[in-house]
């Protein structure tokens, strides 16, 4: 029996709220040429019409076609200063994805973001402070902000120390800003939680200490889920600047947690996904193992996890290690690099040509299926056609013919009513 997180601490809640709709990940655009929005010329604007009509689909039942609309919106972030704003009053409504493509903000943008922390309630402070976070220095102008809230003596301790992660991150942090860090780690207690989360979080983890990162290993071999949780999120954050001692700590908690016969699936997956990104050697191995215990994925904060991890990997080699899993000759290894291709969204467009040729030829019905299901959150305009044809071909129609339509509709934000003609 697999057992998920059992408690439910604020913490644990928080993170399973980054996900919107579970499984809705982000995907791809049909307007923007790759993932990373290198198509987007710096003078590019959003037309009228299709602004019209992503605000529509930000108003969708369908938590996938939000996601399509706000990645789409996301491309703009840095040439239009409608989408970002949009992005803006959008982030209750689609947290995760808002969060993502307002991360990359910069220059005019950037002041925008500013602005709407100066200017928000509570209820969008911690989201607006993880935007800063993922932003770094290039808020360098807002420290002062932030060190205004610092010294307010109204500002909770949890607060305090997530915008010390912010400062740092802006690389404005002092000695004794890091030291209280590193300080708050060990506790164990909710302030160590909130800490651990917003480091995993932010993921740029170049202004780690040895202070930090040395607590951050030690809470791995804590008895208390949510801590070996949290501190595996955070060593992610360092990627592969990690030192042999962060590799091998990940990779003892992640041994040990898959092979418990009760284990906690968030835990061992985000260990895994972190041990992933932040040691090469052991990258395919541990891939494929995650992979084979696709059946495990559904849940909430599992479902969490591989959404924050894959749709915002910055790391090109690991993306294509994920990607060329799909090829492998073990069907649930491929059905599970479905799922981790599923999860990277718009990061995940090179895959298009893998999941169709799985769509049509896999020997394996779960394996066509899930590929079917991916090509909803990765394929784009161009695949179309495509999905078209397979929905056409008898021997498809009867096991995957509503899966297809669902796809091509999400991939046309809900606009095509006669997708399967």
């Amino acid at each position: 029996m697999v057992m998920h997180i059992r408690s439910r601490s604020p913490y644990v809640l928080w993170w399973m709220s980054l996900a919107v709709a579970v499984g809705a990940i982000g995907c791809g655009s049909p307007v923007v040429s790759d993932g990373d929005h290198r198509g987007v010329e710096a003078d590019s604007r959003i037309s009228e019409s299709r602004l019209r009509t992503l605000r529509r689909a930000l108003k969708s039942d369908n938590g996938w076609v939000v996601r399509r609309a706000v990645e789409e919106l996301g491309a703009f972030v840095n040439s239009d200063p409608v989408a970002c704003r949009t992005l803006l009053e959008h982030l209750p409504d689609a947290r995760s994805p808002c969060l993502f493509a307002l991360g990359k903000a910069k220059g005019d943008a950037a002041k925008q973001v500013i602005d709407a922390y100066r200017e928000c309630g509570p209820e969008q402070r911690k989201d607006l402070q993880l935007i800063l976070g993922r932003m770094g220095p290039e808020v360098l102008q807002a420290a002062a902000t932030l060190r205004n809230e610092l010294a307010n003596p109204q500002t909770k301790p949890e607060e305090q120390l997530r915008l010390l992660v912010v400062l740092a991150r802006m690389g404005h942090a002092t000695k004794e800003d890091m030291a209280a860090i590193a300080k708050a780690i060990p506790s164990g207690d909710e302030r160590a939680r909130d800490v651990m989360a917003m480091i995993g979080a932010v993921d740029r983890g170049d202004w780690l200490d040895e202070k930090i990162t040395g607590a951050l290993i030690k809470s791995l071999q804590s008895s208390d889920e949510e801590n070996r949780f949290g501190a595996s999120w955070a060593l992610g954050a360092l990627g592969t600047r990690a030192d042999a001692a962060v590799r091998n700590a990940l990779a003892e908690t992640f041994d040990a947690e898959m092979k418990e016969p009760s284990r906690d699936t968030p835990i061992y997956l985000q260990c895994g996904l972190s041990l992933a990104k932040v040691d090469r050697s052991r990258r395919t191995k541990t891939l494929r193992a995650l992979m084979k215990t696709h059946e495990e994925f559904p849940g909430d904060v599992s479902q969490s996890v591989l959404h924050w991890t894959l749709a915002s990997l910055e790391d090109e080699a690991l993306r294509r290690e994920v990607i060329s899993l799909l090829d492998d000759a073990d069907p649930d290894v491929a059905i599970g690099a479905t799922r981790m291709v599923e999860a990277m969204g718009r990061r995940g467009r090179t895959a298009q040509a893998k999941l169709l040729h799985l769509v049509e030829f896999a020997d394996n019905e779960d394996l066509q299926e899930a590929a079917a299901e991916a090509m909803a959150l990765v394929g784009d305009q161009s695949s179309i056609k495509e999905l078209r044809r397979l929905r056409r071909k008898p021997e498809l129609a009867d096991l995957l013919g509503s899966v297809i339509d669902d796809s091509i509709q999400t991939i046309q934000l809900g606009t095509d009513k006669q997708s399967g003609s």
